[in-house]
């Protein structure tokens, strides 16, 4: 399953702007937005855009570096639920607060 997932590979060398644009979209299309997990990935995916080792590899703990820092600035530092009703909490924002020094 993709949540054991321990390397990701791009099996093309090359893609093109319209490419890029297609995968964006429909990355965005599917599924539901109960929360604001897509749009995290994705910021932290471009923010390390030029963290890359000689190889092109970004490691998964540079992503979750950036995916944790900008949730820990919304629920944390703003307060900001993330999902759309009040009375529930989204996952990451249960984990967030139980870490957060009192």
């Amino acid at each position: 399953m993709s949540f054991n997932l321990k390397v990701g590979e791009i099996k093309k060398a090359y893609l093109t702007e319209q490419e890029i644009w297609k995968i964006i979209n429909q990355f965005f299309a599917n599924g539901h937005f109960t929360t604001t997990y897509k749009y995290g990935l994705m910021k932290a995916l471009i923010e390390n855009l030029y963290n890359v080792d000689n190889r092109l590899v970004l490691t998964f703990d540079q992503v979750y570096f950036s995916f944790a820092k900008i949730y820990w600035n919304l629920v944390i530092h703003h307060d900001l639920n993330q999902l759309n009703t009040h009375n529930r909490q989204a996952g990451i924002q249960k984990e967030l607060k139980e870490f957060q020094p009192l």
